[in-house]
């Protein structure tokens, strides 16, 4: 099982993203699909050349898997519209929140891993550490005790 992965990031988070991609060295190439960075940055022409200089070379044997996908490409006029809570012309928490909604559409795997641009691996990443038994997604949630 695969998966797509996707960080949102503006220019101020591109020392993050070098960390994020970095750790992907844990990751198994068994369960990565695509590496999406959407880009929501005010300066894209810029900001994509230096990540493919300096921040794609960081992701190791993971390098062939990473898109970079420009938040004008998967924000459609509707979203903009009068009314919406899509800010176009800042690049702010609620835009984040938006894009990361919006990019479902471009996603190509059953499941899809959402990081905030400071979310780092510390640990080997697999299929195992989101699933149980597939397809019975893993959780962190731990029952109450007592009453």
């Amino acid at each position: 099982m695969k998966f797509d992965f996707v960080t949102v990031a503006c220019e101020r988070d591109l020392p993050l993203l070098w960390l994020q991609a970095k750790s992907f060295s844990l990751v198994r190439e068994e369960c990565v699909n695509r590496i999406l960075i959407l880009l929501n940055a005010q300066d894209p022409e810029h900001t994509t050349k230096y990540i493919n200089d300096n921040i794609v070379p960081a992701y190791g044997h993971l390098k062939s898997q990473v898109q970079i996908i420009q938040y004008q490409n998967i924000v459609t006029e509707t979203d903009i519209s009068p009314g919406t809570c899509w800010r176009h012309e800042r690049r702010d928490w609620y835009s984040q929140q938006v894009l990361k909604l919006l990019i479902s559409h471009q996603i190509q795997t059953d499941w899809y891993v959402v990081l905030d641009v400071k979310n780092f691996f510390i640990k080997p990443i697999g299929v195992h550490t989101f699933f149980t038994r597939v397809p019975e997604l893993a959780s962190l949630v731990h029952p109450m005790l007592g009453p």
